[in-house]
């Protein structure tokens, strides 16, 4: 009898002993660290919710084998060979295989997944888990304790090291997403990716574009086209607090200021006249202006308002939700916001004003003049705006009557006239969005979209010289890019526009690490038929792209007219 029960008590004891040790090997803590020019980063062995593990290695790091850490001064058996905490270990060379892993003294085995992203720059934000947890809960916070922003350059040699003094999540539908978009500001100025010092940047993570591309190509040919001023961009591969968080597009934050749009910089007179804090904290005003509605600020005004600024024509929704933008608000309900400068006066608002109600009357009139005789070309850069409207009908922007259509004007005296750009959010174009245009053969686009009588392109499509211009703009200049990005002839020298196979060749493996962090699946607004993997949603976007930019040529021709 006491045997019996010793064998049982002693099976008690192994099974809890066996248990604890799969549980303490299950909790593991798996981190690889790499000492890069003094910085030191790091990537954790994940597991995701399908209970498999995966290993994401930066691109950029090929080459590098890495320092290995194990939780609890265990030894961690990698295909055979026995590793101890503070030992080089060389994953890269594991990149595409499935690895067993194991610990020193527990039963359990691992199956880990080994994936290396493309040779693309490698970013890692490290911040505090609260702070990460809140920005990503909720628009608008932003963090309250120290982080830090870490960048390398595709070969892996360290771009920058800054502090971190905003990370917040952007964005208006794409909040909603489980891949968030951020906002970040640096503490101190620095060229991320080449593309010029300044301190606030964007992370757009292309949730809605499962083929990663539309945002990029759609900018790099807005630059080769010479749209000033048109974003510059980067795929990165992120990495937040060691846990990888997929591909996302760096670009510049659209603003006056160097290296970015550079025209003359109101916010900074301003500021000068007012002293910065008294600037920043004016109070904002709402009145009647004529027929119009104003927002204007309560501050001192520099002697010449005239320019530079930053506008934006938004839908109604986002004018009226976002209360503290200054702004104006046409008689035929054109909504623009006027993004700098942010606490615009009372003389500034009105001067705007009256350009925009003056182009709105005049564009919506038969003859393009206003009651004051002033025709709506007039007004514009035509040039500017007939290159818009081009790439919005290739690409049936699913936003090209919405938000983020941005306009800028100088001062007077350097040049009276409004340009359109720089362009912005591609994310649901080119026949992806399934409440949009999915058909790349049907014309008019531009124009049939914009059915409300506050979308100025459609009444610039309605005047022959417009038309005119832009399928001039068409043929010349904007068809011969396309053959670039259609791999039928080489960019010349200089520019950065690439063929469709070279763009989506530059990221296919950091796709495929970002398809199994983030499944491609049920995204609600995307269109089924475009694709729902990366390589079917790139041959969507190519073909696309491939038929409607040879329809536009054979049908938009010089000397056609609108019906």
């Amino acid at each position: 009898m006491k045997k019996i029960r010793l064998v049982t008590v002693s099976f008690i004891v192994l099974a809890v002993l066996l248990f604890a040790g799969i549980a303490a090997a299950a909790n593991t803590e798996v981190v690889f660290t790499w000492n890069i020019e003094g910085q030191e980063v790091s990537v954790q062995l994940e597991k995701q919710e399908t209970g498999k593990y995966v290993l994401y290695l930066p691109g950029a790091f090929k080459g590098r084998d890495p320092v290995l850490s194990v939780s609890q001064n265990m030894d961690m058996v990698w295909d055979g060979t026995t590793y101890r905490s503070g030992e080089t270990i060389p994953v890269s060379q594991y990149a595409g295989q499935t690895v067993q892993v194991s610990f020193s003294g527990f039963q359990s085995n691992w199956k880990v997944k080994v994936m290396q992203g493309s040779d693309i720059p490698a970013l890692f934000i490290h911040i505090d888990n609260k702070d990460f947890l809140r920005v990503t809960g909720t628009k608008g916070p932003d963090i309250q304790q120290p982080a830090e922003l870490v960048m390398f350059a595709e070969d892996g040699s360290l771009n920058a090291a800054e502090p971190l003094t905003s990370f917040k999540m952007r964005g208006n539908s794409t909040i909603f997403a489980s891949k968030k978009a951020f906002s970040l500001k640096i503490q101190n100025k620095a060229d991320l990716g080449g593309m010029g010092k300044n301190k606030k940047w964007i992370l757009l993570a292309n949730w809605n574009d499962i083929s990663l591309l539309r945002n990029q190509i759609t900018f790099e040919l807005y630059r080769h086209l010479g749209m000033t001023y048109t974003p510059d961009c980067r795929q990165v591969d992120m990495f937040v607090n060691k846990r990888y968080d997929g591909i996302y597009l760096l670009t510049e934050k659209i603003q006056l200021k160097k290296n970015r749009l550079e025209i003359s910089d109101l916010e900074e007179e301003y500021e000068r006249v007012n002293g910065k804090e008294a600037y920043d904290n004016a109070k904002i005003n709402y009145v009647r202006y004529k027929t119009l509605n104003i927002r204007w600020y309560d501050v001192e005004e520099p002697e010449d308002i005239t320019g530079g600024y930053l506008l934006e024509i938004e839908l109604p929704m986002y004018y009226q939700r976002e209360k503290e933008n200054a702004g104006v608000k046409t008689k035929q309900n054109l909504y623009v916001t006027i993004k700098e400068p942010s606490h615009v006066g009372k003389r500034g608002a009105e001067y705007i004003a009256d350009i925009i109600s003056g182009l709105n009357d005049a564009a919506m009139a038969k003859d393009g003049r206003n009651s004051e005789g002033k025709y709506y070309a007039d007004y514009l850069d035509l040039h500017s705006f007939a290159l818009k409207v081009c790439v919005d009908e290739l690409s049936a922007s699913y936003d090209v009557r919405a938000s983020s259509q941005f306009m800028y004007k100088e001062k007077d005296s350097v040049d009276p006239l409004l340009y359109a750009g720089p362009a912005w959010d591609y994310d649901f174009s080119y026949g992806n969005h399934r409440k949009g245009m999915n058909n790349p053969k049907r014309l008019d686009f531009v124009y049939r979209r914009s059915r409300e009588n506050w979308f100025l392109a459609r009444w610039f499509l309605t005047h022959e010289d417009f038309q005119q211009e832009t399928r001039k703009v068409y043929e010349e200049e904007v068809y011969p890019a396309l053959e670039i990005l259609m791999g039928r002839k080489k960019a010349p020298e200089g520019s950065a526009l690439k063929s469709l196979d070279e763009y989506k060749a530059a990221i296919e493996d950091s796709a495929a690490m970002n398809y199994t962090r983030w499944t491609s699946k049920g995204r609600g607004n995307v269109y089924p038929a475009s694709g729902q993997t990366f390589e079917d949603s790139y041959a969507y976007l190519k073909n696309w792209i491939e038929i409607r930019s040879d329809l536009l040529f054979n049908e938009w021709k010089p000397g056609q007219t609108q019906d």
